[in-house]
């Protein structure tokens, strides 16, 4: 799949996002301001973001080619992605928070063996 984008509009950041969450391979194709004749070509009007799917067809609105990708990308198998989708970024801070806690505490603190000693 292609997808013909703009790299100042907001609209084609929704379409390439897609791709990114659902970890799909794109062909990336960047148009100048001044280039009225691809989308032209493709859709009939001066407009952007385009996918270009493998039969040829266009597909022209943001909101519709999140939809098709997600479709396309439910009806696959995990299988055929690129690659397994990596941690969100939540779990990762996470994980970051509790290290940097145990390391601002002291190990008496953390530690589960000193749960029950009193300090003199």
């Amino acid at each position: 799949m292609k997808l013909y984008i703009y790299d100042h509009c907001p609209f084609c950041v929704k379409a390439r996002m897609i791709f990114g969450l659902k970890n799909l391979p794109l062909e990336l194709i960047v148009m100048l301001n001044d280039d009225e004749q691809t989308p032209k070509k493709l859709i009939g009007q001066k407009m952007a973001p385009i996918l270009q799917q493998a039969d040829g067809s266009a597909v022209p609105e943001s909101m519709d080619i999140v939809r098709l990708v997600d479709k396309y990308a439910t009806s696959i198998s995990c299988c055929c992605r690129a690659s397994p989708m990596p941690p969100s970024p939540n779990s990762l801070r996470r994980k970051r928070v509790a290290t940097s806690a145990r390391r601002s505490r002291p190990a008496w603190a953390i530690s589960a063996s000193c749960v029950n000693t009193r300090r003199a």
